[in-house]
């Protein structure tokens, strides 16, 4: 039975409606999709792969995937569509797009003949969640050094004692134009540096957790901030421009003024390292909210504009002895000292940086008023 022109107008617009309603479900989706042919040849796409390749879905269209998405003049190495189109089967796989990486899902696309005629492409965003799964490793390789490190601390310091107090003997009793006396200078040189590496060594163990001796109370970490570059400034070159911005009259955290300080001249002396020849060092301050917890921080950032830090090395510079300076310049635990403390004080320490253009330290610390909040939510 032949249906009528209404009942065919119904039928029309019902599969109008329908495509329309697909088309706004696909769009609603946040991650990136499309669907493309076996030349890798996008047919269609979605409004959120159009906003990660800034152009029009109509520019997006007849283009290839690897072209638009990845800006490659051939198909990306590690893709799995071909795989999916001749397993008929749905593959999962990582790719990594510049800074962001990007879990991949390839799913047959098949007509009404059960024929794959390409893949269904959809790119989920794994850059944040690889970024905290990071983070969580490096504390829990922090931590496991720590106690490393208190353990060979403690075991080397007893002999290193007893190397320096008999040296020292020695030096008092050797006549200086004895042959041997220089030799003596240099065991007693040598072990003084040793002593001052345990030192280090014991002090980064000491901050994987919050010890009797500190003296924690409401601190002004602008107080602390300004006080550190007053230190720090004796050491600068000349041609140093000092900036300072604080946002707020004062930002009260709960911590150890001294710790702080020892925080804030550490990063300041390094960032006026990476300016030999002078540049500009920026300060800033100011209090913002937590996404999360929603409780109020304060933010401390230490900007210059000196040699930079490589990428590679930007995951490793809170290492204990990772160091990019001359042997004898440093033990390389400044800054995983730092760290610790910091993450002492439920605050968080973060790098970036550019080649030859700078980089940015900023601590996160909480406000004093918000330190029985975050106990509480512990």
């Amino acid at each position: 039975m032949r249906a009528t022109p209404l009942e065919e107008r119904d039928l029309v617009g019902f599969v109008e409606d329908l495509k329309q309603q697909w088309l706004e479900t696909i769009d609603a989706l946040i991650d990136p999709l499309m669907l493309v042919d076996k030349d890798y040849k996008i047919i269609r796409s979605n409004l959120a792969m159009a906003r990660v390749t800034d152009l029009p879905v109509t520019d997006v269209v007849g283009k290839t995937c690897y072209k638009i998405f990845a800006n490659r003049d051939a198909p990306c190495p590690e893709c799995a569509m071909r795989e999916a189109i001749s397993n008929k089967s749905t593959r999962n796989w990582e790719m990594q797009i510049g800074e962001r990486f990007y879990e991949v899902t390839s799913q047959p696309l098949k007509n009404s003949k059960e024929e794959v005629t390409g893949t269904v492409q959809i790119y989920h965003d794994r850059t944040e969640t690889k970024s905290l799964q990071d983070k969580i490793v490096q504390q829990e390789k922090l931590a496991s050094i720590g106690l490393l490190s208190s353990g060979v601390a403690h075991e080397i310091n007893n002999p290193l004692g007893g190397i320096l107090a008999f040296a020292q003997i020695l030096l008092k009793e050797l006549d200086k134009d004895s042959p041997h006396y220089q030799d003596v200078v240099e065991i007693e040189a040598a072990t003084q540096r040793c002593k001052t590496i345990v030192s280090s060594l014991l002090e980064f163990a000491r901050h994987r957790g919050a010890t009797e001796g500190d003296k924690r109370s409401s601190v002004s970490a602008i107080e602390a901030f300004k006080a550190a570059l007053n230190f720090a400034k004796v050491s600068f070159n000349s041609n140093t421009k000092v900036i300072e911005d604080y946002q707020e009259e004062d930002i009260l955290v709960f911590g150890d003024r001294n710790k702080l300080i020892q925080v804030f001249l550490n990063l300041i002396h390094n960032a006026a390292h990476a300016m030999p020849q002078g540049g500009t060092l920026t300060l800033t301050a100011h209090q913002d909210t937590d996404e999360d917890t929603q409780l109020k921080y304060g933010l401390f950032s230490i900007s210059d504009t000196g040699i930079g830090i490589p990428q590679e090395h930007i995951k490793r510079i809170f290492e204990p002895f990772f160091t990019t300076r001359q042997p004898g310049d440093g033990t390389g635990l400044g800054l995983a000292i730092c760290y610790g403390i910091i993450k002492d004080h439920d605050g968080s320490l973060d790098a970036s940086s550019v080649l030859n253009k700078g980089s940015t330290f900023t601590v996160k610390l909480p406000l004093a008023r918000e330190k029985v909040k975050l106990t509480i939510q512990k």
